[in-house]
């Protein structure tokens, strides 16, 4: 049984950014995969001992004034803060990080031609053996290129994530377009019980660019630890139809395919309104 697709409305204007590459999931020793009260999936790597964080992917969307939202979608190595300069996107900056608790924060900016967004974030949380919560906290102020006035604002509230750990049967990683990726086996690592990721899209008629949170489950793995599908899902009265195709391979500590998914949007009238695909998107992930 696949799980119907939180569905985000498409219309409106909704702006996507990557604050930084996001290159697939390092050989960290542990590995926390869940979600936040969003609907975003969300990865930690961590040390062996699971008490410090090492990098982070992350995504999360502001609701804006004008009822638009900002979307983020990122992966961060932990570091600590340097004095006398500023931080770079990528970097989670760390206050506290030791003992299984941490806190840290994230600060960018983002080129949108006349204007600037300026994205900042703040997380925190709490690593046990085989779980972890903590808070999420974002904001973004879109201001003039030229006067440095502010145009608008977005921000998240305090979002709440939960994870696990769970060697051999929990995997994170992140995907080609850099939204995280997070998969859990079921206890014989014969069916992939929750998969979790995001897919956004700017190849889109008429232009426009969409992004849509996922939660599906229940794939057969075979003996060769692989595992895929294709198949259609109508929803909002028959007027949006989502086309996907997963595919996956597992081993040991580490797994890895591709994914495609596209959205078609008809009008009263049964005419095509909007149609966006997102390409073949690659993701990679590991287990520890």
């Amino acid at each position: 049984m696949r799980v119907t697709p939180l569905l985000i409305a498409l219309t409106g204007v909704v702006t996507g950014v990557t604050l930084a590459a996001t290159p697939a999931a390092s050989a960290a020793n542990g590995v926390f995969g869940g979600s936040t009260r969003a609907g975003e999936a969300i990865v930690w790597n961590t040390d062996r001992a699971g008490k410090r964080v090492r990098s982070a992917v992350l995504a999360w969307e502001a609701a804006c004034d004008d009822g638009s939202r900002y979307v983020v979608f990122i992966r961060v190595t932990a570091t600590k803060a340097s004095p006398g300069f500023d931080p770079e996107p990528r970097n989670l900056v760390m206050t506290r990080n030791r003992r299984g608790r941490f806190a840290g924060s994230i600060v960018g900016a983002q080129s949108l031609g006349a204007q600037t967004a300026v994205v900042s974030a703040k997380v925190t949380g709490r690593l046990r053996r085989a779980s972890a919560s903590g808070t999420l906290t974002a904001y973004t102020t879109i201001v003039d290129g030229t006067t440095g006035s502010q145009s608008m604002s977005c921000e998240t509230g305090r979002v709440r994530w939960t994870a696990s750990r769970a060697p051999g049967r929990i995997y994170g990683g992140s995907t080609s377009q850099g939204e995280p990726f997070v998969v859990r086996l079921d206890a014989r690592r014969r069916v992939v019980r929750d998969l979790l990721f995001g897919w956004h899209s700017q190849s889109c008629t008429p232009e426009a660019f969409v992004r849509f949170p996922e939660r599906f489950g229940n794939f057969a793995v075979n003996r060769r630890g692989r595992w895929g599908d294709s198949w259609q899902q109508v929803v909002d009265g028959g007027t949006v139809t989502f086309s996907y195709k997963l595919a996956g391979a597992l081993r040991r500590t580490s797994a890895r395919g591709t994914l495609a998914a596209a959205v078609n949007r008809v009008d009263d009238s049964g005419a095509t309104d909007l149609s966006c695909e997102s390409g073949t998107i690659s993701w990679k992930a590991k287990t520890g």
